[in-house]
C-alpha cells in the first residue's frame, strides 16, 4: 500500500477489514495496524491523511474493489485524520497505526451491518502533506504478520431490566412444596 502526494495527484487509498463485532455492541478500541514497507524508504517529514468508512449498504463482501467504482460509493459521516510521521523500515507500532474506533462504532451501528461484514475503509491523502511526500507498507501477502489487520474490542449492550414496584408491593405468592417421609428436606 502507498499513501502520499506526488506532483500533480494525491493518493487515495481503499483497504477491505473484517469486522466481527456484535450489531450495535459498544466499541472500546479499533486500531488498523500497519507495517512500513521493509524494502521502500519513507520520504518527507509526514503525510497527512483522512480516513473514512464506506456505507456498508452500498456492497457485499465480495464486491471486487478492482472492477466496481467505489469511488462513487457513500462514507458514513465520521472520520478521523492522522498524520504519520517518517517511517523505519519495517516498522509496526504507535506511528503505522490508525485509531479507527469511532468509524468502527458508526458502522456497527448500520441496518445493514452484521458480524463478519467487511469494512473498506478510505484513506485519502490530505492536502497538507508536502508534495513528493509518502509512506509505503506491507499490502496483503503470504507473511500475514505484515498483511494490514484490525484488532478490535468491544462490550455487547444488554437490555436493562426494569422491575415494577407496584406489582411487587400489591402481590404475594405462597409457594408449597411436598416431600415423600423417605426424601430429605432441602
Amino acid at each position: 500500500g502507498f499513501v502520499g502526494s506526488q506532483p500533480g495527484s494525491s493518493v487515495t487509498l481503499y483497504l477491505r477489514l473484517t469486522i466481527d463485532a456484535v450489531k450495535n455492541s459498544t466499541i472500546r478500541s479499533s486500531i488498523i495496524r500497519l507495517t512500513s514497507h521493509e524494502s521502500v524508504e519513507s520520504v518527507g517529514s509526514f503525510v497527512d491523511c483522512r480516513i473514512s468508512i464506506l456505507d456498508p449498504s452500498e456492497y457485499t463482501n465480495s464486491t471486487n474493489l478492482t472492477n466496481e467504482d467505489i469511488r462513487n460509493f457513500s462514507t458514513l459521516s465520521e472520520t478521523v485524520d492522522k498524520s504519520f510521521p517518517l517511517w523505519t523500515l519495517g516498522q509496526s507500532d504507535t506511528n503505522t497505526s490508525i485509531d479507527v474506533t469511532s468509524l468502527v462504532q458508526s458502522f456497527v451501528e448500520q441496518e445493514s451491518y452484521t458480524a463478519g461484514k467487511r469494512a473498506i475503509f478510505k484513506i485519502e491523502t490530505l492536502p497538507t502533506t508536502p508534495t513528493g511526500s509518502y509512506r509505503a507498507f506491507r499490502g496483503f501477502s503470504t507473511t500475514t504478520s505484515r498483511n494490514p489487520r484490525i484488532t478490535t474490542s468491544y462490550t455487547i449492550n444488554t437490555a436493562e431490566v426494569t422491575s415494577d414496584t407496584a406489582f411487587q408491593s400489591s402481590k404475594s405468592y405462597h409457594f408449597q412444596f411436598e416431600f415423600a417421609d423417605e426424601e430429605e428436606t432441602r
